[in-house]
């Protein structure tokens, strides 16, 4: 669906006064009013807790979604592995042969070794602990000459981290693993290169959680994508090439929330609107709520909609800024039935071509 063709939502009537939440959990009246007497029993709960107050954004009436979903983000092309490995002196041809390379010094393994650290010098710290973890497969055995990858790009300690999983089934120790990423819509790199595994013996493995650092030279232009090009190189077998994603959810800052007035402001400002009906059904709002925070897309208020029987959920989340560039805020309109399929999503944000990648981060948060 092109964003451009979603019809612009009526601008909401702005509050005088944005009130904030009094706290009052589920089952409790947000009203300061005097208690029941103690024969009588409880008052029921109100449908949903307001925290904003007013009319917030829009009508009554569930917004119009558009017919189809979004086209997919182009995919990159083939000749961008020049980039992967553009000034690295390694051709595209078969990779080195499998044999242990003689021991250089430090600065000649700069000059020479295109994966070089960054620093220079080995790995100082011991692989994390190599039980075998779910993730999902990014080199076979067949392809990798005995050795398998699995692994996925994670949010650890605040910040984007590949965990990576390798087995050598294979009949002779490897070790020299190195990670090398192609430009992408995020601009991640590793911090450092080295996968910190060790050596494999054959039928051995590891795990290692390697740190992704925003570099502004690696950011790809053009609409994002959640593609992600990967090279890992060992000191036996050569260089391994796999494509993979980026959740977004790897990249999203663990403070991305903001105030009820701001969010308001944002959306009026912003003219352009995407629409797309998600394929999930929920029937409790506050797991529902947990759900998406885990994924660190905070919903800001909740409310129910008059006349409709359905339920609104404002939610919101933040991109870091690159190369000194303010942080991107990502807004949105979740509106519900509780227990009926289809739940209509509405974003703005000044980068509409994000658009793909939170509708689809939205939809797994909400059925994990």
């Amino acid at each position: 669906m092109d964003p451009g063709d979603t019809p612009a939502r009526r601008p909401p009537a702005v509050p005088s006064q944005v009130p904030r939440d009094n706290g009052a959990g589920p089952g409790q009246s947000s009203s300061s009013g005097a208690p029941p007497a103690a024969a009588a029993p409880p008052p029921p709960p109100p449908p949903a807790v307001d925290l904003l107050g007013g009319d917030l954004l829009g009508d009554e009436t569930p917004p119009t979604s558009s017919g189809g979903a979004p086209p997919a983000p182009p995919a990159v092309a083939a000749a961008g592995l020049d980039d992967l490995l553009g000034g690295m002196g390694i051709g595209g041809g078969a990779p080195a042969a499998a044999q242990q390379p003689p021991a250089v010094s430090p600065a000649a393994a700069v000059a020479d070794d295109p994966f070089a650290l960054l620093g220079g010098g080995g790995p100082a710290h011991a692989p994390a602990p190599a039980a075998a973890p779910e993730l999902p497969l990014l080199l076979g055995p067949e392809k990798g000459k005995g050795l398998t990858v699995r692994g996925r790009v994670v949010r650890r300690d605040g910040a984007a981290a590949y965990h990576l999983h390798l087995s050598n089934g294979g009949g002779v120790a490897l070790d020299g693993f190195m990670l090398q990423l192609n430009s992408n819509a995020f601009g991640l790199a590793p911090a450092d290169q080295v996968v910190a595994v060790g050596s494999l013996a054959p039928g051995g493995s590891g795990a290692a959680f390697v740190r992704l650092a925003v570099n502004p030279a690696k950011v790809a232009a053009g609409p994002a994508s959640s593609k992600l090009q990967v090279a890992l190189k060992t000191g036996q077998l050569g260089v391994f090439y796999w494509d993979d994603a980026i959740p977004l959810p790897a990249v999203l800052e663990e403070g991305g929330t903001i105030d009820g007035s701001a969010f308001l402001s944002a959306w009026r400002g912003l003219a352009q609107e995407s629409a797309q009906r998600l394929d999930v059904t929920i029937g409790d709002i506050e797991a529902a709520k947990a759900k998406l925070a885990a994924a660190r897309l905070f919903v800001l208020a909740h409310r129910p909609v008059p006349g409709t029987g359905q339920d609104a959920l404002y939610v919101t989340a933040r991109l870091p800024g690159v190369a000194g560039a303010p942080p991107t805020q990502l807004l949105l309109e979740l509106r519900l039935t509780r227990g009926a399929p289809g739940v209509d999503a509405a974003f703005k944000c000044q980068r509409p071509d994000l658009a793909p990648l939170v509708f689809d981060a939205v939809d797994k948060a909400l059925k994990a």
